[in-house]
């Protein structure tokens, strides 16, 4: 029971978000708009989702992660995940074949693998000379103990997406800034549980958090 890593709140961990969010809606929702257009642009180009979607996806969290730490963060992090194309374009890939794959043979498969290694691209985020390979395997290692959480979360997202159905979906808007940055949240504290000396001083303590859902 030692080694028994403690559930993070998933409805404090959502208040903080929203706390950060505070005066950065504009940027965020700018961002999120941007982000479609781009990727409605890029979906023209033949393979143009399999080929600019694991760049873009590094370019959102790179946004999300810069806002949660108090960074500098701008639209043009979009385009950062450019900047690490080739390692971003292969995890992507691995990422999902390997998923469609596991869909293919059952729903659970693909799911578990697509929740193990769904910190890859803000480990790639934080250590850019990380390979594609290694940064699917520390994902997976860092999710071990909290596949459920990111799974409750991932539902009550879910649970909010058909809501907006109610808002023609305007209310999509507002609720992907902040499901990204709640997850950009849950990776910095998964993070911080597996590897806490490399703790980067994020001002709220951890260990405040580590209670059940």
């Amino acid at each position: 029971m030692a080694n028994q890593k403690p559930h993070i709140s998933l409805i404090d961990l959502m208040t903080e978000a929203r706390q950060e969010l505070s005066g950065n809606w504009g940027i965020a929702i700018g961002f999120t708009v941007i982000y479609y257009l781009v990727s409605m642009g890029f979906g023209i180009v033949p393979f143009g989702f399999l080929i600019f979607s694991g760049p873009l996806l590094l370019g959102i969290v790179t946004f999300y992660l810069n806002l949660t730490r108090k960074g500098s963060h701008d639209i043009g992090d979009l385009f950062k995940g450019f900047d690490n194309f080739g390692n971003a374009l292969l995890a992507y890939i691995i990422y999902f074949f390997a998923i469609l794959f596991g869909l293919l043979l059952l729903i659970v498969p693909g799911a578990i693998l697509a929740i193990g290694w769904s910190q890859t691209f803000y480990i790639m985020h934080d250590d850019p000379n990380i390979n594609s390979v290694d940064a699917l395997k520390k994902s997976w290692a860092m999710m071990d103990g909290y596949k459920a959480d990111y799974f409750i979360l991932a539902l009550i997202f879910s649970l909010f997406s058909f809501l907006t159905v109610f808002t023609l979906f305007i209310g999509m808007l507002w609720l992907i800034p902040l499901m990204q940055t709640t997850y950009a949240k849950f990776y910095d504290k998964i993070k911080y549980a597996n590897f806490p000396e490399d703790d980067k001083g994020e001002e709220d303590d951890y260990a405040s958090h580590l209670v059940d859902f």
